[in-house]
């Protein structure tokens, strides 16, 4: 409606004004006319059209909670069809203040949204284009890697560690929860100490979803099911055992699992979760235990065996098939998860296997860990030797010459008398002996069958007219070491007497020491002295896997025994092992090779001992063959072998045929005694005017009688290396005794522990060939000449018994409670470090390398509260 005409007008200082007449005739000339026009909202303000549309149930029949939500999301623009000028640049704009012009939304029965503004004015438009139809709500789909899609079953494997994944996607991208039920949908337990983890019983865990997660085709929610099958949760032991044990386990069913997940919509994978619902339910699976015989194959091997005789393969040439010995993925097995490693290599075998070993039908038998088994004739990874050059095996020694002498090869081999009569040596290249230093040469094996092989040796040369070097002054010894699995040996613990060399020596090992795989390593440590001169210690490192459980090999110290035959007889292994009967029920003895008896001496030899477990060690031992034919001497002749001739016994009235019964000993006789240990008697020394105290006053010596043999027995040797807390260890032994003697090492049962050299010096460093058993230890030095001294005074070896330090850890956990931050431990070098929690449970475990760190990654989030170390040693 008009409000009426209004007349504007002004007047300057002039006296001149605005004139308008402001008459009805006038309004069109008059310059200050105007007429005030009343307009309802609805011409200023239009209902937008709306960018997002409210989801409804149903669209023509729109509720008042839809309603609701339209007036929500309501907008209103300026009008487009409004010709007030002073509105042409708002034209379709949104109007801010929206609610100031609103009465009231509302709906007609014709379906049209009604909004009324302030002045009662209303625009109209159609609800239709305010809502849209509620899509139909679907649930999380779920992806299982079944074995076997038919059946609905997923494969475990005993024996080892066995993980899959359980994918989850949505329509909407996210889905709120999930997890793993059993039976009748109960839920499982929570894993003590493991948050969002459920314990699936018999050795398995999986992870649970409790907060929003992405769930997509490219990046779906995952829950990983994981473990190693495990007699728990009310599953017997032997039950487990004997579903997976044998050349044919039959495996056993571990349960029907049901995995679901619940959207942000509310929509979840239903599963009834009853015997007959498994085909149907989408979240169903069975979890199938099989053995790892079926997992695993022996592969055929690419490369056979040499052996002497096919039909009776030995220990030793069994050792060479373990050696070569591959797995492969069973090309049988109908898991869908392994269908595409059919035939192709297993990586890690010998966390496969347990054992290797034959059957009395010809079989190689891999017993996997689990106790399942494998076999394959043996005939599949040997061959038949034919050459005298594959039946032996020449060891290099190194040898020493003057320059300008000819060296001999004999020298160069160790065990030239063990190869066959006729074998022919010499070397390949003359060996340059013009100047001094260490020459490398090769010595060509030539069999009496022709055969041939080459030996790399080294050949020493030195000039006696200079002075001698740091290593000609000098004698490194050899000490065994053990590392842990993958942890880098060093050179100064491979050597005893690292200490007694001159100061600024340098040692390092020639090759690095494979240290990934355990087992002993032979290796060479290079010895650099200050004046540039060098030498080379073959040495043995051994590589211990502290994760893995200790074999009977580790658990048990076989003792060398010494044993007598007559010429031509075949030695019982069991009768050179003085401990048999203390070994595991089941352990077999053999010789590593034949004993010769066909000459008499004393033999070498080395007795294999096989442990139930499959595994082995290696004893030396010393075989005396005699010859029956030919008359004992009687003034040596020791019956009961206690030490003492027969000759000796008769005499002194004592049984020469009971070890038991033999002459107390006496002190000794002065017209032998030799106080001051420098060779003479203390009876020779006074009757010719020297101190028998002082061992560097005595007679002057003359011209020993060429036929006068040399029968003194050298002086007692003595024992100088502390042996506490060393039973049980190969820790190497430090003796003084006559220069030039052989000496020897004896367990408390006469057992030889191992034998040396003494220097010039009178010192030897003795390496024991096996553990030093708890007890007295003694030792007896025999000069060139056959002369035995008298044993040592025992030194006493005894157990580790003390605890290893209180460890101590290094890292600060202030907010690292729910994390699973890597922790480092300060503990004793070699020991297993474990870590706690408040309520003991475990957390993870590592070793302590050479420098006493262990860094240990949780293999569970850290709880809130306490964490302690502790430390087990070796």
């Amino acid at each position: 409606m008009a409000l009426g005409w209004r007349y504007a007008t002004a007047t300057d200082k002039d006296g001149a004004f605005i004139e308008n007449k402001a008459v009805g005739s006038s309004t069109a000339t008059d310059p200050g006319a105007f007429r005030v026009m009343l307009k309802g909202q609805t011409q200023k303000y239009d209902i937008a059209t709306p960018t997002e549309k409210v989801t409804v149930a149903d669209p023509a029949n729109v509720t008042d909670a839809d309603l609701a939500k339209i007036k929500e999301k309501l907008q209103l623009e300026y009008s487009q069809n409004n010709e007030d000028a002073n509105l042409a640049d708002k034209k379709g704009k949104a109007v801010t203040d929206k609610d100031a012009k609103i009465q009231s939304v509302t709906k007609d029965d014709k379906g049209n949204l009604v909004v009324t503004y302030k002045d009662g004015s209303q625009d109209k438009k159609p609800l239709s284009e305010f809502v849209t139809k509620e899509a139909a709500v679907v649930a999380p789909t779920v992806e299982i890697p079944y074995s076997n899609k038919d059946t609905k079953e997923v494969y475990v494997y005993a024996g080892e560690e066995n993980s899959f994944d359980i994918k989850f996607k949505d329509d909407s991208g996210k889905i709120a929860s999930a997890t793993v039920k059993q039976g009748g949908n109960r839920a499982f337990d929570d894993v003590a100490g493991e948050a969002n983890t459920i314990n699936t019983q018999y050795g398995f865990k999986a992870n649970v979803i409790n907060a929003e997660t992405p769930a997509t085709e490219k990046a779906p929610a995952v829950i990983t099911y994981s473990g190693t099958p495990a007699a728990t949760d009310g599953l017997a032991k032997d039950k487990l055992e004997a579903a997976t044990k044998g050349e044919n386990p039959e495996g056993m069913a571990l349960g029907w699992r049901y995995a679901t997940a619940t959207d942000k919509d509310g929509a979840f994978i239903e599963n009834k979760a009853v015997g007959s619902s498994t085909a149907t339910d989408p979240g169903a699976f069975r979890v199938m235990l099989k053995g790892q015989t079926q997992k695993y194959d022996i592969a055929t091997p690419t490369e056979k065996v040499t052996v002497a005789d096919p039909a009776n393969v030995t220990d030793a040439d069994l050792a060479k098939i373990k050696e070569k010995l591959q797995l492969e993925y069973s090309q049988n097995n109908d898991d869908a998860n392994l269908a595409d490693k059919k035939g192709t290599p297993v990586a890690d075998k010998d966390a496969k296997i347990q054992s290797v070993t034959k059957d009395d039908k010809g079989n190689l038998v891999v017993t996997y860990k689990d106790g399942s088994q494998d076999k394959k004739p043996l005939s599949e990874f040997v061959t038949k030797e034919t050459t005298d050059a594959g039946k032996n095996t020449p060891t290099a020694k190194p040898q020493t010459v003057k320059v300008g002498d000819k060296p001999k090869a004999e020298d160069s081999i160790k065990n030239l008398k063990e190869l066959p009569k006729g074998t022919k040596v010499a070397f390949k290249d003359p060996v340059d002996t013009a100047t001094p230093g260490e020459k490398d040469a090769t010595v060509v094996v030539t069999y009496p069958d022709g055969s041939k092989e080459e030996v790399p040796v080294k050949v020493t040369v030195k000039d006696p007219s200079s002075a001698p070097t740091d290593a000609d002054k000098n004698t490194p010894t050899g000490k065994p070491q053990t590392v842990n699995k993958g942890t880098t040996p060093k050179a100064e613990d491979s050597i005893g007497n690292v200490k007694d060399l001159p100061k600024g020596t340098k040692v390092a090992f020639k090759d690095p020491v494979d240290t990934a795989t355990p087992g002993e390593k032979d290796a060479t440590v290079v010895v650099t002295y200050p004046d540039g001169s060098k030498e080379e210690v073959p040495v043995k490192v051994t590589v211990k896997d502290p994760s893995s459980a200790p074999t009977d090999a580790d658990k048990n110290t076989p003792t060398g025994k010494p044993q007598t035959v007559n010429k031509g007889t075949t030695p019982k292994a069991e009768d050179s092992i003085g401990n048999v009967k203390d070994l595991p029920k089941g352990t077999k003895v053999a010789f590593k090779d034949p004993v010769d008896t066909a000459t008499p001496g004393e033999k070498d030899a080395t007795v294999v001992v096989t442990y139930p477990d499959g595994s082995k060690e290696e004893v030396p031992v010393k075989v005396t063959v005699k010859d029956p034919s030919s008359p004992e001497d009687p003034t040596t002749k020791d019956t009961d072998g206690d030490g003492v001739t027969d000759k000796e016994e008769v005499e002194k009235g004592t049984d020469p045929k009971d070890p038991n019964s033999k002459p107390e000993s006496k002190p000794e006789e002065p017209a032998t005694k030799d106080t001051d240990g420098d060779g003479v008697t203390d009876k020779e020394e006074v009757e010719k005017g020297t101190d028998p105290k002082d061992p560097n006053s005595k007679p002057e010596s003359k011209p020993e009688d060429p036929a006068t043999a040399d029968t003194k027995a050298p002086a007692k040797p003595e024992i100088k290396t502390d042996l506490t807390d060393k039973a049980g260890t190969k820790t190497p032994v430090e003796v003084t005794a006559e220069p030039g003697s052989k000496v020897e090492l004896f367990d408390k049962d006469g057992n030889k522990l191992g034998e040396g050299v003494a220097d010039e010096n009178g010192k030897a460093t003795i390496t024991p060939t096996k553990e030093l058993p708890a007890g007295d230890v003694t030792a007896k030095a025999t000069d060139p000449a056959g002369n035995v001294s008298e044993p040592s005074t025992p030194e006493k070896a005894t157990a580790d018994t003390k605890a290893p330090a209180k460890p101590e850890i290094k890292t600060d956990l202030t907010d690292k409670a729910g994390t699973k931050t890597p922790v480092e431990v300060t503990a004793e070098p070699g020991s297993k470090v474990e870590l706690f929690d408040k309520d003991g449970n475990k957390l993870g475990e590592g070793v302590a390398d050479e420098n006493g760190k262990a860094t240990i990654t949780p293999t569970k989030e850290l709880p809130a509260g306490d964490v302690t170390a502790k430390a087990t040693d070796p």
